[in-house]
Order: C-alpha cells, then structure tokens, then sequence
C-alpha cells in the first residue's frame, strides 16, 4: 500500500478491538522481518499503571544524556503515529507505510492483528534506524503480549491492579504472573509497586532474573512538568536507568533534567481554561483513585463536572467510586467502539451509586460541549476522563471549535 490511510482503513479492518494473546504467529513474522536486520537493545515496560510515564520518564532521561531513545506506546490519541516515536519525533507517514509493508512481506500467509502489526512495525522502523535503546510499552499482560518477542536487556513491572480479567484473570496473583513474563533469567528486573503481590515475586525467582522491588524510603526524581506522578512511578522509572548497562548511563544530573522536563499529553492535562478543562486517560480504580486526589487539591476548581465513556470489559462500579464525593454531575457518553459500554447502563450504575447525571450523549465530544455551556461559575471545571478514547473524542472536539 501506498499510503498511511489506505493502510489506516486496512488495520481498522482488523478490528483494532481484538485481542488475540500469543507469541507463535508474531515470532514467526518477527524472524523473517529480521533475518537482516538487528534490534537495538530494548526495555520492556509492563503493568497496570503508569507505562506511559515511566516510558516518558527515561526516555526524558536518556534524551538530556545525548542518547537516540525510540519509544513504542500504546493507544494513540490523535494519531496513529504518536505510537511510533524516536527522541519523541513521531514517525513520518512515509516511514511508517515502509514499515508495514515490510511487515507484509514477511508475514507470508500468517494472520497478525492489529496490534502485532504496527508492534512489528515500530520494531522494524527502529531497527533501520540509528537508536541507542528502545523502549516497548506492553499494550496486555506481558507474558503473552507481542513485545515479550524481544529480548529485553532490562524489564519493569510498574504494578499490578485488577484490569483486563477477562484475559490475564481474576485476582492480582494472577495478573502479576501474566506481567512478570517480560523478565528474563539473568537480566535486571524492576518492580515499583507499592502493594507487591508475591507471584511477581516468585516469577523472577524461578527464571533466574536479578530483581529489584519498591523501596518507599528510597528518594526519586521530582517531575514537576508531569503533575502528581506517584513516588512509586518515579523510583521505578528511576530504578530502571540505573539498572542499564554502562554504556547507556547518564549522571544524576542529566536524569533530573529529563524529570524536570518530561511532558506527556492526556495525564492530567488542562486542555482549556475557559472553562478549566482536564483530561485525564484513567479508567481504573488505582488511576481514579489518583486522579481524585489531584482533582482534590486543584487550586482554583471547586465544583466539577465529568465527561465519563468507559468501555464494558473495565471494572466501572469501581473505577468511578473514588470520585463520587468529587464530582458534582456527570455527563455519560457512548464511545464509537463494539467494547463500548453503552450510555444508558453507564448513567444507571452511577444513578445506583447515588450521583448527579446530568447528561447521557450521543459522543464525547456532545457531552463536553454540553458540559462546557452549563458552566455558569469561576470555580468550577470539566474532568474528562475514562478512557483513551474519551479523551481522544474531546481533544479532537476541543481543535475543532
């Protein structure tokens, strides 16, 4: 194909919504993509929370070093190509169709989502490419997922929360086993959370990885660009570049610079100020947790208004209820999706919860706009939060007006 929409409309053909868990078919691809070609080293980066961050973090880091960091990240919002990015360059149209029908050659008879697909690609745009490490976020689980292909030469867990049980399972044990999978025998291995489950714990130990667990007492990196980043993200992110081998160091000084600077759109990001206007990407109970806290102690907002989409496989009684006592109304809206919640079951679990719905709308974009004119007061403000598609929709509601 010629060109990145053709490609675009190809993919979504897959159903980007499908979920397909494996190694085989991807290995296989993987193998002819690279019969000449040579992966640069890579970090795989799993959890529940916080792999954005942390990708953002090091890479930041690493940047103020002098180091080329290629960043692979998952979902987008909004353009494909933000998934795809060297020293947080995206990668140019041009690039990115080679990259994918090179990933079309090699594949042969062998059927990739869409996910594996543009995985694929990113690994094969960074192999042509001058980088000094790659970072490979997990887009589920870790064990099964299709960067745990590549050879990491460091792995992090960021944590463990109870997310996507339909595929990794019903427990956080569970969960941590399914994540612990990105680490490797001898190689460093960290794990940041906070609330440590032990299979996590017992995975590294039966293939031999050298593990690193969360020590509260230990300082890290402030990210005063990056609002209200746990401790426990910044340790991990902090553990990581010194678990790199020496050739990829870079000082104490040099670290603090990329915290100090890193940025990263969609986690806590005031969109607009008229009215304040934040998105936020959290859809479970660790991130809304989070976010009510930030919400909280907001220095200007006192009454708020949500935007709310969440998609039906998400544990959503218990993602929205540490912001009941936050959030003064809501407006529902139905995400563009087949794993979509639809609006009307949104609006009647948070009704049942006792909260205020102002609103049930047929888009993101319809609630926020609804939303916005129904700001009367200086101290009030619009959370929209949920999803990355929730967040996408109002962004590109917000570029329109």
């Amino acid at each position: 194909m010629e060109t990145l929409t053709a490609w675009e409309q190809r993919l979504n053909s897959l159903d980007p919504s499908r979920i397909e868990l494996g190694l085989a078919r991807v290995e296989r691809v993987r193998a002819a993509l690279f019969r000449t070609l040579e992966m640069p080293p890579v970090v795989l980066i799993a959890g529940t929370n916080g792999k954005g961050s942390t990708v953002a973090l090091c890479q930041a880091a690493l940047m103020a070093g002098g180091y080329q960091v290629a960043a692979y990240t998952s979902p987008h919002l909004l353009r494909l190509n933000e998934r795809i990015a060297i020293n947080q360059q995206p990668i140019t149209d041009s690039d990115f169709v080679d990259a994918l029908n090179a990933v079309e050659q090699a594949r042969g008879d062998t059927a990739l989502t869409y996910f594996e697909f543009i995985t694929l690609a990113a690994a094969y745009y960074f192999a042509t490419r001058q980088v000094d490490l790659a970072l490979l976020e997990v887009g589920l689980g870790g064990r099964l997922d299709a960067v745990n292909v590549f050879d990491p030469i460091v792995s992090i867990v960021t944590n463990v929360g109870l997310d996507h049980m339909d595929w990794l399972g019903d427990t956080r044990e569970a969960i941590g086993r399914e994540k612990a999978g990105v680490f490797r025998s001898q190689r460093p291995a960290i794990y940041a959370d906070d609330d440590p489950v032990q299979t996590v714990v017992e995975v590294a130990a039966e293939c031999g990885a050298r593990l690193r667990c969360y020590n509260a007492e230990e300082v890290a990196e402030k990210t005063p660009q990056l609002h209200g980043v746990p401790h426990t993200i910044r340790w991990g992110a902090q553990a990581l570049l010194e678990a790199l081998p020496e050739i990829l160091q870079v000082s104490p000084e040099q670290r603090a610079e990329g915290f100090a600077n890193v940025s990263l759109d969609g986690r806590f990001q005031t969109l607009s100020t008229t009215p304040t206007t934040i998105v936020d990407v959290a859809h479970n109970a660790e991130a809304t947790n989070l976010l009510a806290a930030k919400l909280r102690s907001h220095k200007t907002v006192r009454r708020w208004s949500a935007v709310f989409a969440a998609y039906s496989d998400k544990p959503i009684e218990a993602a929205v209820s540490p912001l009941l006592d936050v959030i003064d109304s809501w407006y529902c809206c139905q995400l563009d999706s087949p794993r979509a919640k639809p609006v009307a079951e949104l609006a009647a679990i948070l009704e049942a919860a006792g909260a205020e719905v102002a609103d049930n709308a047929k888009s993101p974009g319809l609630a926020w706009k609804r939303a916005v004119a129904d700001q009367h007061d200086g101290d009030s403000g619009i959370i929209v939060f949920g999803s990355f598609e929730t967040v996408s929709a109002v962004m590109q509601a917000h570029l329109q007006e």
